[in-house]
C-alpha cells in the first residue's frame, strides 16, 4: 500500500511539476518585472544585435501613449541590456531592493544590482558574430496572456505590454513551458470610465416635471422636479 502511495505521488509530481506557480498579487511589481521580461522576449523575436525601440513596438498590442519613453535598449561590450522605468512611487521599489541582487536587475547597463534608480535593467542578449543569442527565460500562457520566469525564481509574471498573438507563439517555441495555477493579479484589468458606464441614453427628466408660471411679488419663476424645486432665475426686489 505505501508503495502504491509513494508511486502515486511520484506521477503527481512528474505530471504537474508547477501546480503551484506563485503569481505575486500586486498588479504595479507585474508593470515592471512584466515589462522586462516582455521587453527581452521582444528583443528576442526581433533577433537583431542593433534592434530598433520603434521596431518592437510592433511585438505588443494595446502599448500605451508614450510607451517608447518608459523602455531602453542599450549595447554594452557584446552584452544587450533592456530597461524599463520605475515610477518614483511605485510599490516595485521595495521588491527590486530585495530580489534585485538574485535576478540581475540592476541600475545602469551591466552595472551593480537596482538600488533605486528611474530604470531597472536586465541583461537581454548576448552578441557574437553579429547574432544575438538571447537570454534564457521561461514562458507559459494562460486567461489569454503571457507569463515569464526565470530558472532563478518561482514568481511569474504577467506581460506588459501584452504580446501580439505572432510574437506570443514565436515566444512559446523558444521558452514554452506548461504551468497551471497561473491567473492574472487583481488591478490588472483596464478600468472602466465612468463616462463608460454611464451613457447619455439613460439620462432622462424626471417624470413629474413642470414650470410653475404662478408668480408672486418679489418671487422668481419655480421649476419644480418632483419634490425638488429649483430658482433658476434670482428673485428680485422691487422698489417704488
Amino acid at each position: 500500500m505505501r508503495k502504491i502511495l509513494a508511486s502515486s505521488i511520484l506521477v503527481i509530481f512528474i505530471l504537474a511539476p508547477f501546480a503551484f506557480a506563485d503569481v505575486n498579487p500586486d498588479a504595479e511589481i507585474h508593470k515592471v518585472m512584466g515589462g522586462l521580461y516582455s521587453l527581452v522576449s521582444a528583443i528576442a523575436v526581433n533577433s537583431e544585435a542593433a534592434p530598433d525601440i520603434r521596431a518592437l513596438r510592433k511585438c505588443f498590442t494595446d502599448a500605451p501613449n508614450g510607451w517608447l519613453n518608459t523602455i531602453r535598449v542599450e549595447r554594452v561590450g557584446n552584452d544587450l541590456w533592456a530597461g524599463v522605468t520605475v515610477g518614483k512611487y511605485s510599490s516595485a521599489r521595495k521588491f527590486l531592493r530585495s530580489q534585485a541582487p538574485e535576478l540581475g536587475i540592476t541600475d545602469t547597463p551591466a552595472g551593480s544590482a537596482w538600488m533605486g534608480g528611474d530604470f531597472a535593467w536586465i541583461k537581454a542578449g548576448s552578441i557574437s558574430s553579429g547574432k544575438l543569442t538571447p537570454s534564457p527565460l521561461r514562458a507559459a500562457q494562460a486567461e489569454g496572456t503571457m507569463f515569464f520566469s526565470t530558472e532563478a525564481q518561482e514568481d511569474w509574471w504577467m506581460s506588459y505590454p501584452p504580446l501580439s498573438k505572432k510574437s506570443a507563439q514565436e515566444v512559446m517555441k523558444l521558452w514554452g513551458v506548461k504551468v497551471t495555477g497561473l491567473h492574472k493579479p487583481q488591478g490588472s484589468e483596464k478600468r472602466i470610465s465612468i463616462y463608460d458606464e454611464v451613457r447619455p441614453s439613460e439620462v432622462r427628466k424626471p417624470d413629474d416635471m413642470h414650470t410653475n408660471r404662478k408668480r408672486e411679488f418679489g418671487e422668481s419663476y419655480d421649476i419644480d422636479m418632483g419634490d425638488v424645486i429649483f430658482k433658476p432665475v434670482p428673485s428680485t426686489r422691487y422698489r417704488d
